[in-house]
């Protein structure tokens, strides 16, 4: 059986190197296939503090309403909780994010029934640094959100109040004609009050002239006490009071002819805007709810987003390389490094040399590329710990199963690309890469990372402890053997 398989051996390594294409492609294209068919399984939480408010005479609350909606959507799995729940969870891993209905929600869309509309506010919160590309998914998913509170805050608010403008404009015109008839018949008063006067006027002039011609008419008294009524005080006294009666009365006719033109005129305005812009009416039809975002470890850009998966990654790669490259070198260009190296402790010494140079060498170039670092020495820490931790998992495949080792560790590349959280978030990968990502070692220094650069190490000690217990195995696993061959050979020595 063991001369079959060192035959077929050479045979079972070409068809597993023939299958790597095959797995890079099936398995990577197969995790993030369709992730946005799997939005339903994303937690988002929703906290409803709204109290609610009279709308249209009626009581309403128009949170409750746009929780009842987002239960049918079913686009994002809402989880409906309170406020410390929600805080709590979007900064650990139970959401990835937040929505924040406020108390004054309804009576906000209901001040759009008074002179001064106020606009409605939700708060959005994202934990961006668990995973960026859910920060992104999730900004389209709020959009959408957004518009079911559009559809929430229903037409009889605005459609009253235009009916309202409506009907004032109405009573305005209808205040305009009827300024203006009563603008013409005080301007027919007096004009009769005018002839009046001149009319008395001439009369008295003329029975003057006669009286001038005639004295003797004065001495009929019928007419002399006509005359004495006309020349009294009190008659010419009143008919000047009501000269000046009609010229105030025309006067004020005049002021309310214009005052319903300026009413009119500003009614007009309520409903266009001034200059054909936009009234307040109408800007706050069109946009009654504001979306406040107000991340939680904000990232700053897609580099800063996919740093701590792809410096895992490139440390997996270089680790992987250096010992196919400089362990397994046969021409004897690297002897105190190479496997058949007498000194093994140098050799030992060597690697972790090569490991945290490399490692601080590629944390720097991405300090100077522009990458933002909430945590500079952790995130060093991370660097080097992780390239010592690659190189322990080498040093057990590669130095301890050789060429299945080498096949091994590419397998583990290729699951860890797809399974360790780095680029779209699991929940949106299927089942198969779930079960795997607690196993992956990148799955907690991509972890790691994301507290250093844009965390608050909260979870740090948790992810670093796990990386020391993989660092540990390996160390243990390369060691045993050691001890057991060395113990061997002491044995053999002593029987010799």
């Amino acid at each position: 059986m063991k001369k079959f398989f060192s035959k077929a051996m050479p045979f079972l390594i070409v068809a597993a190197v023939m299958l790597v294409p095959l797995l890079y492609s099936a398995l990577y294209l197969g995790s993030v296939w369709d992730p946005y068919a799997r939005l339903a399984d994303l937690p988002v939480a929703i906290v409803n503090e709204d109290r609610g408010a009279q709308v249209n005479g009626a009581r309403r609350c128009l949170g409750d309403e746009l929780c009842e909606n987002l239960k049918a959507n079913g686009t994002l799995r809402f989880v409906f909780t309170g406020r410390a729940d929600a805080e709590q969870g979007t900064k650990g891993n139970a959401y990835y994010a937040a929505v924040y209905i406020p108390g004054d929600f309804t009576e906000c869309i209901a001040s759009a029934a008074t002179a001064r509309p106020k606009q409605a506010g939700i708060t959005y919160t994202v934990n961006e640094k668990r995973s960026f590309l859910a920060g992104q998914i999730l900004r389209s998913a709020i959009t959408e959100i957004k518009t079911t509170l559009q559809s929430t805050v229903d037409g009889e608010i605005v459609s009253s109040l235009t009916d309202g403008v409506s009907r004032a404009a109405e009573g305005a015109s209808q205040l305009d004609a009827g300024a203006a008839q009563l603008d013409a018949g005080i301007r027919q008063y007096t004009d009769g009050v005018a002839q009046l006067v001149g009319s008395v006027e001439a009369l008295a002039a003329e029975l003057e002239s006669v009286v001038r011609r005639d004295p003797l008419l004065l001495a009929d008294p019928n007419f002399s006490a006509m005359i004495q009524r006309l020349s009294a005080g009190g008659n010419t006294a009143a008919l000047a009071q009501l000269k000046d009666g009609a010229a105030q009365l025309k006067e004020g006719a005049g002021a309310l002819y214009e005052g319903t033109q300026t009413l009119s005129g500003s009614l007009a305005a309520a409903q266009i805007g001034e200059e054909g812009g936009e009234s307040p009416l109408v800007a706050f039809a069109k946009a009654p709810v504001a979306v406040l975002a107000s991340p939680v470890y904000p990232v700053q850009n897609y580099g800063t987003g996919f740093a701590p998966y792809f410096i895992s990654l490139s440390l997996w790669v270089g680790a992987l390389v250096l010992f196919i490259g400089v362990y397994l070198d046969t021409g004897g260009r690297f002897q105190i490094l190479s496997s058949n190296t007498k000194n093994k402790r140098l050799r030992a010494l060597g690697y972790i040399g090569i490991g945290l140079a490399e490692s601080t060498l590629l944390g720097a170039v991405m300090l100077l590329m522009g990458l933002h670092v909430n945590h500079p020495l952790w995130f060093f820490a991370a660097c080097w710990l992780f390239s010592l931790v690659c190189i322990a998992i080498m040093q057990v495949l590669i130095g301890r199963l050789k060429d299945v080792g080498k096949f091994i560790a590419i397998i583990l590349l290729i699951f860890q690309l797809t399974s360790s959280g780095g680029t779209f978030p699991m929940h949106l990968e299927p089942r198969f890469f779930n079960l795997l990502y607690p196993f992956m070692p990148m799955t907690y220094s991509v972890n790691l990372f994301k507290e250093a650069i844009s965390g608050d190490m909260s979870r740090a000690p948790a992810n670093a402890l796990v990386l020391l217990g993989i660092l540990a195995l390996c160390l243990a696993l390369n060691a045993i053997p050691e001890m057991m061959a060395k113990r061997k050979r002491g044995k053999a020595a002593m029987g010799a």
